[in-house]
């Protein structure tokens, strides 16, 4: 009787413990699974050139900042453009224009932070969401990203150097706007502003910007 409960029980062990080996050899490929789902969705969300969020990530975040911020204000969306882009890739050739693009979103990814999401929507815009930060701030933001992005020097092959590159830039606070599509037009009428008064600048928005703008509305819709 003892020898057959110690085969039951050494039975019983091996197969517990075939069991806890199986359990655990699941559990690892579950974690792997989700490691891997969660890299999927983080690329996702990433811009490939830049490494800068992208617009599927911009929007999002857009929404949430809008929802959150609109009667508490303390919120500003930078938008900046790269002055005369078009030029880089029709003189130098698109490789050119994509290390133009790449350095540019470097020099902007310095300024990411806990308050503050770094993106690149599209093209050669690329967008700043920065949250607990008043106009006045995001203004003088605005201008550090001006003269980070002023102070890149480039060289291509040969030794010879480019263009200088410079943005344009727009700012505008959620509260603001009355709904997300209009915080995002308040902020891109500065910048549009930024360009018509000669590039390289940052324009902060207002009521009054509007009004002088509203007469231009035909210019502004074919700048953009």
């Amino acid at each position: 009787a003892i020898a057959e409960i110690k085969t039951v029980t050494e039975k019983t062990l091996a197969a517990n413990g075939n069991v806890m080996a199986e359990a655990e050899n699941k559990s690892a490929s579950l974690q792997e699974m989700r490691r891997k789902l969660n890299e999927y969705k983080r690329l996702a969300y990433i811009d490939s050139l830049t490494g800068l969020f992208n617009r599927r990530a911009f929007d999002d975040r857009m929404a949430s900042a809008f929802a959150k911020y609109r009667k508490l204000g303390g919120c500003a969306l930078i938008l900046a453009d790269i002055d005369h882009f078009k030029r880089f890739n029709d003189t130098y050739g698109h490789p050119v224009g994509d290390r133009v693009l790449t350095a540019v979103g470097q020099s902007l990814a310095k300024f990411a932070g806990r308050n503050i999401f770094v993106a690149r929507p599209g093209g050669e815009e690329f967008a700043l969401i920065a949250e607990n930060m008043s106009a006045e701030e995001a203004g003088r933001l605005a201008e550090l990203v001006r003269q980070e992005v002023a102070s890149i020097n480039f060289e291509i092959k040969g030794g010879g150097k480019i263009d200088p590159v410079t943005i344009s830039l727009g700012v505008s606070m959620a509260d603001d706007a009355l709904d997300g599509v209009e915080f995002y037009q308040n902020s891109d009428l500065a910048l549009y502003s930024s360009k018509n008064g000669g590039r390289n600048r940052t324009t902060v928005y207002s009521m009054e910007l509007r009004g002088a703008l509203s007469n231009s509305r035909l210019m502004y819709t074919k700048a953009i």
